[in-house]
């Protein structure tokens, strides 16, 4: 295989990888800095995210990553891995009578802010689509881990609590959590999802060690290929309710990695079978310039060989009636004619013409006269530009064996043009 193609292949497979894999971590946010989108009353200020930054009543804010995350490879089936780490804080101005709540959500690209989301849905619902959002996943899916500071009594449980929802504002699985005695405090919260087993934990604490021990806090089993799109967007939302309360994100790290084992295995078969098809290509592409190469050169072979036999066929016939009249010259060498010739000197010409000289050429003056005089004639006449007036075959026979007398040449011929 060449080098180009193999540099194609081993490119093809690390945007494969980098296709699979979401990673960035966050310690502080410009707000002149585009690796997050800020919707609402969400806005980065301080170095840190104010979901709700203003102190109004039922106000709704959105903070997402501005690249999707790979939930799941649709060519083979493997779900991604994740791992989140945040840290946030929510301050109610009203401990007896707090706002909503804050989120971290997995939803659909293009998941909008509902008209009328403020309070206890949080952002993400209304009074239409409280308890379910649309079965169809790529339209309007969501996974999210709810910190939930009110209790609505349609669809929360009677405390403050830590909860897990599926397609839904009410939690499929839960933890109570004291949010009215932790306001104002920083809490540190770990979200990891494994795919082998399909379950979805959250790790929280309210301590500066952000380091987490083995211990689960709240876990739920979820098949985030089967609630989720293959690309998702991912982040936070908040929301107030009849009571102003602040939530911030500080900082914020995520990775995801899909477990592709089974998935390199694939694309490493497909690159074998891609290399395996370019080199079958390439050999048959030498195989049909190779036949085409030899298929071109023996047609020209015989097309040469062809006109060859044509042109010596012609001379072979006129050759033929000379020597059955045994009047077809001899063949000399060079040396022979050179030798025989006294190297070429004048005192061995025959005569001279206007172009060059003529030698004896039957050598040491062994010819008769009037048959060389008849030769010479003969060769004239066949060789008259006027095609009209050259000699045939029957003619030329007869002046040979003196049976027609010589014809009689004008002495300008070969200077006369004939068309």
């Amino acid at each position: 295989m060449s080098d180009r193609a193999s540099l194609t292949l081993i490119s093809l497979q690390f945007f494969l990888s980098l296709a699979c894999s979401l990673s960035f971590n966050l310690t502080q946010f410009d707000p002149r800095a585009t690796e997050m989108v800020y919707e609402g009353d969400a806005a980065a200020a301080n170095g840190a995210i104010e979901i709700n930054c203003v102190d109004y009543r039922f106000r709704v804010g959105r903070a997402t990553y501005v690249m999707p995350v790979r939930i799941w490879d649709s060519s083979t089936g493997f779900i991604s891995d994740f791992t989140t780490h945040f840290s946030f804080m929510i301050e109610a101005s009203n401990s007896t009578l707090p706002g909503g709540g804050l989120v971290f959500f997995l939803a659909s690209v293009g998941f909008p802010i509902p008209h009328n989301s403020a309070g206890g849905f949080l952002g993400l619902f209304n009074t239409t689509m409280a308890t379910s959002v649309s079965a169809d996943r790529n339209s309007r899916s969501i996974v999210m881990v709810e910190f939930d500071t009110f209790p609505d009594k349609e669809w929360d449980p009677s405390t403050q609590h830590i909860g897990i929802n599926i397609n839904s504002i009410s939690s499929a699985a839960y933890a109570i959590w004291d949010a009215s005695s932790l306001s104002g405090k920083w809490a540190n919260v770990r979200i990891v999802y494994n795919s082998s087993t399909k379950s979805l934990s959250v790790f929280w604490k309210y301590d500066e060690n952000s380091s987490f021990t083995g211990e689960t806090s709240l876990t739920h089993s979820v098949d985030l290929a089967r609630i989720l799109p293959e690309w998702a967007v991912v982040g936070f939302s908040a929301a107030t309710g009849d009571s102003p309360e602040h939530h911030t994100v500080s900082s914020w790290d995520f990775i995801s990695t899909l477990d592709n084992k089974k998935s390199d295995e694939k694309h490493h078969g497909l690159s074998r079978v891609l290399t395996i098809v370019i080199v079958l290509s390439l050999f048959l592409l030498l195989i049909v310039v190779s036949l085409t190469w030899w298929f071109a050169r023996k047609w020209k072979d015989q097309r040469w060989a062809e006109e060859d036999r044509h042109r010596r066929g012609g001379r072979d016939i006129n050759a033929g009636l000379y020597i059955e009249k045994g009047t077809l010259p001899r063949r000399f060498t060079y040396q022979e004619l050179r030798a025989a010739t006294n190297r070429f000197s004048n005192d061995r010409r025959l005569g001279q013409g206007g172009s060059g000289h003529a030698a004896d050429e039957k050598l040491e003056e062994r010819y008769e006269e009037k048959e060389m005089e008849c030769l010479l004639i003969v060769g004239l006449w066949c060789t008259n530009p006027n095609k009209r007036e050259r000699p045939k075959a029957g003619e030329v026979i007869k002046v040979l064996k003196n049976e027609a007398p010589l014809p009689e040449l004008p002495r300008n011929m070969h200077d006369q043009d004939f068309y």
